[in-house]
């Protein structure tokens, strides 16, 4: 068995006096093969041999993930009419030529329409310095972006009134004392087992509390219909357990929407719901949910950058449980997602390597979008 020596030994390499794993080395390298486990030796030295530490079933399991998301990618390629049957990678790569060209020849024949973007993608897909990386590139171009709205606890890198707008429980509770309950609600409500819901019903905070109590894993979301008379009301409403409530204002979304380019950031199913509403409405507009992708191996991208930043930077012991939380079955559910987001409305982009500090992704997408000024 071969390793990188030069990364093996590094000073700062090691977690523990361990070697890592060979056997878990072993099985990475006949995954994967040599060339990708020395390219993620060289990216991630430390997360790599913290992960190698970890039991083999841990690893296999990791690993299992690898092929849900790579089934994910051939079902989108079918969609898309891409040959699925090449290799991962190569699949990859055409979706995302595919996704940017159609793009671009949408922009050339538009006159003076809007267009709004939005930033997908898995924990670890490096979604913000993308987005960050295309902004920087369309400079002197006006991009807005709509902020969301959301109950969970501010974060050391957080900027509120950017990352988002924090408020508590009671202003979400204030918010919908006005929203009316219409039939697509009852049947969600209905799914999730919270019965005698009628339509017209007015939001409460009991039926807060009880979609709380009935969100699962991922939680569940509710969209909501422009009410007469009430100038200012949510979009959706989405609880996540573990982290709190989540919501855009429709005035937030229609003051980002006066620039050029505006920024919605949020799930896809939501995305693509805005997007549809602003397209009836406007012939001359242009929505896109740029779908980002670690490159391959994804799961292993992800999760040593999961690695790197909750366990290595942070300074603390990360359980495989916590670490299946941030890249397992949420996150596949996620990806799972971009199938369902109209083929129109789809682009893909394989955030790879770095090109002067910019992701090579955003690159190509400022080759899209430069043309709105």
């Amino acid at each position: 068995m071969q390793y990188n020596l030069k990364i093996i030994f590094k000073k700062d390499f090691f977690m523990s006096t361990e070697l890592p794993n060979t056997k878990n080395m072993e099985l990475l390298q006949s995954t994967f093969g040599e060339e990708i486990v020395n390219d993620l030796q060289e990216r991630y030295p430390q997360a790599l041999n913290a992960l190698l530490m970890r039991e083999p079933i841990q690893i296999n399991k990791i690993l299992s993930l690898q092929t849900q998301i790579e089934d994910i990618i051939h079902k989108l390629a079918a969609q898309l009419g891409i040959n699925e049957s090449m290799g991962v990678v190569d699949v990859m790569h055409s979706l995302s030529s595919s996704t940017l060209e159609q793009t671009k020849r949408e922009l050339e024949s538009m006159n003076s329409g809007k267009v709004m973007i939005s930033v997908a993608g898995p924990g670890g897909a490096g979604k913000d310095t993308v987005l960050k990386g295309l902004i920087t590139l369309l400079e002197g171009t006006h991009i807005d972006k709509a902020v969301c709205t959301t109950t969970r606890a501010v974060r050391a890198d957080d900027t509120p009134g950017e990352s988002y707008h924090f408020k508590d429980q009671e202003y979400i509770e204030n918010l919908l004392t006005s929203a009316k309950i219409s039939d697509e609600h009852v049947l969600t409500l209905n799914n999730l087992g919270i019965s005698n819901i009628n339509v017209g019903d007015r939001f409460s905070k009991e039926l807060l509390e009880k979609i709380k109590d009935k969100s699962g894993v991922r939680g569940i979301t509710i969209f909501f219909e422009s009410v007469e008379g009430v100038e200012e009301h949510a979009l959706y409403l989405t609880y996540n357990p573990g982290r709190g409530w989540y919501t855009i204002l429709n005035t937030e979304v229609n003051r980002a929407a006066q620039s050029p380019i505006s920024v919605v950031i949020e799930d896809p199913q939501i995305v693509t719901r805005i997007i549809q509403s602003r397209e009836a409405k406007d012939r001359n507009f242009l929505g896109k949910v740029i779908c980002v992708l670690p490159p391959h191996p994804i799961i292993m991208h992800m999760a040593l950058r999961a690695i790197s930043r909750d366990e290595i930077l942070a300074n603390r012991e990360l359980s495989f449980e916590q670490l299946m939380s941030t890249i397992g079955e949420r996150q596949i559910a996620l990806v799972n997602e971009f199938s369902r987001i109209p083929s129109k409305f789809f682009i893909l982009v394989v955030n790879d390597r770095l090109q002067d500090g910019i992701p090579t992704a955003s690159y190509l997408l400022a080759d899209v979008f430069k043309t709105k000024k």
